[in-house]
């Protein structure tokens, strides 16, 4: 953990609550889970970061167009 910034000053008390209440994955640089490092320096190690990057913004705009088929102007926001 990196507790040298201003926005986590304290969260080194109380680790879990500043990650789960800041929201903020870049406090974390490395993530063991079952003795397996799944994170190293931010990074994932298991899975494509570009791949995920692209299913959730396909995901994003399939929910998208699917709303804007009830509210139209939604549409203009379509990429």
């Amino acid at each position: 953990m990196d507790w040298n910034q201003l926005t986590y000053a304290g969260g080194c008390y109380d680790p879990v609550a500043c990650i789960v209440e800041s929201g903020d994955p870049r406090l974390v640089k490395n993530v063991v889970v079952n003795g397996e490092l799944v994170v190293s320096s931010g990074k994932l190690t298991k899975v494509s970061e570009e791949e995920k990057r692209d299913y959730v913004n396909q995901v994003g705009k399939d929910l998208l167009t699917r709303a804007s088929a009830r509210i139209e102007s939604l549409k203009e926001d379509i990429g």
